[in-house]
């Protein structure tokens, strides 16, 4: 009878120990995701000429039609999605593929350019989310035996 208590104790002293693994390294890695999504955004949120130039080049570089798809932020807070039609030295064309209406904007309006998928932060974030969920799984299913 004895045994069966010291086995338990032991097993659930083993999975607390995993558990707790587990948050630590889930924390942690929040963390350091939350820093990095600060540290792209104030890269992102800088004014003047050098933003523009900086969002000119992430426009001439995703390139010209429907495969350009693109999400911008503008400084109003709108967005406007759709595919680069055109880029000009002072302004750019992002075309809606549904109502196939164009929207001209300017370089100094633009706040933030993405492209159409998930951010690296939150591709990152869902990698530790599953890592920590098949590690909490495991803990669960471990063997019963000492």
């Amino acid at each position: 009878m004895v045994e069966n208590y010291r086995y338990l104790f032991k097993f659930q002293e083993e999975r607390m120990k995993l558990v707790a693994l587990v948050l630590v390294l889930a924390v942690t890695s929040n963390s350091m995701a939350l820093m990095a999504g600060q540290t792209a955004d104030t890269t992102n949120q800088t004014p003047g000429s050098k933003n523009a130039a900086k969002v000119k080049a992430e426009v001439q570089k995703r390139g010209i039609g429907k495969q350009a798809r693109v999400k911008v932020t503008l400084r109003n807070e709108t967005e406007v999605k759709g595919y680069v039609s055109q880029i000009d030295d002072a302004s750019f064309q992002i075309t809606n593929p549904k109502t196939q209406g164009v929207t001209t904007v300017a370089y100094a309006d633009v706040k933030k350019v993405r492209g159409p998928g998930l951010s690296k932060v939150a591709s990152i974030a869902i990698g530790i989310v599953a890592v920590a969920g098949a590690l909490v799984l495991i803990a669960f299913l471990l063997p019963k035996g000492d």
